[in-house]
């Protein structure tokens, strides 16, 4: 920890609606007191993204202190839209480092596929300090360059969604950053021609076609490896862009058209089926997002 600098920067507003996603505000600070942090409200747009390389206690969930996991050293923690938790520092070991990004657009970044669970939480242990290294550079050049730093910072925020992207998963929201990216998947290629297609027409003879197989077998091993079926995925793909233009205060016209839908009709019906909510309702009202308990 000696000789690392005590930063809070927030860019300027201006880069707001122009790059997506975006890291709104780099925050490196070393924690001396023991205490227990509840959980704070924040625009219900923002993601925080935090690594820390000592034993810090415990984050628990919902305000329930006994709901909790214990914040290993050198872990990263994602904390998405809707996330509700408070920090625990009782059983930290102080002093120690924290150092955390708040972001927006995290939806459009595809994040969304770690944090399907009700804490919308996900835990990525980084024992080679991967994320870890790039998170303190982030505040090191904001030390030094303060708003010229913004480039740099998009930049090392880009390389670490790549780590969360390769990440190998272990059991519910835990995952494993490692330096050996793992073999791309039937499904992860799959995902990538949607992705790549989430505005045109596209069918399973597209997709058997693409990937060199028969519709039966595309559907039959598609399924096996991601529980649904690749139309019901590219359906969700769709429903995920679709928030983040609502969220940008597109036209559904417009994003039924960016989104492969053949009307607004459609888009809502696909939009309710996998939120619960019209778009509407998503852009007008929802859950107000928390972000992370120890900013402000």
């Amino acid at each position: 920890m000696r000789g690392e600098p005590d930063v809070t920067l927030t860019f300027s507003e201006s880069w707001q609606g122009k790059v997506n996603p975006l890291v709104l505000s780099v925050c490196g600070i070393t924690k001396s007191s023991r205490c227990v942090s509840g959980s704070c409200g924040g625009p219900r747009t923002m993601w925080a993204l935090e690594w820390h390389p000592q034993p810090m206690g415990k984050v628990f969930f919902n305000g329930k202190p006994e709901d909790f996991i214990h914040r290993e050293p050198r872990a990263l923690h994602l904390y998405a839209t809707g996330c509700r938790y408070g920090e625990d520092t009782r059983e930290a070991e102080l002093p120690a480092r924290e150092t955390y990004w708040v972001f927006t657009g995290g939806e459009a970044a595809g994040l969304e596929r770690f944090v399907d669970n009700p804490e919308r939480f996900a835990r990525f242990r980084d024992p080679d300090e991967l994320a870890g290294k790039l998170l303190l550079e982030s505040v090191r050049r904001c030390d030094e360059l303060g708003q010229d730093a913004f480039w740099t910072v998009q930049a090392l925020f880009a390389q670490t969604l790549a780590l969360l992207f390769a990440s190998q998963r272990a059991a519910g929201f835990d995952y494993l950053l490692t330096s050996e990216a793992p073999p791309r998947s039937f499904s992860f290629e799959v995902e990538q021609y949607l992705r790549k297609n989430i505005a045109g027409r596209v069918g399973l003879a597209d997709l058997a076609h693409y990937m060199k197989t028969s519709e039966s077998l595309l559907s039959h091993k598609f399924k096996a490896e991601s529980g649904v079926s690749p139309i019901t995925r590219l359906i969700e793909l769709r429903v995920e862009r679709a928030k983040s233009l609502l969220l940008k205060g597109e036209k559904l016209k417009a994003i039924a058209l960016a989104t492969g839908h053949s009307s607004e009709y459609h888009l809502s019906r696909n939009f309710k089926t996998v939120t619960g909510l019209s778009p509407a309702e998503f852009r007008g009202g929802g859950k107000p997002l928390h972000g992370q308990a120890s900013i402000g």
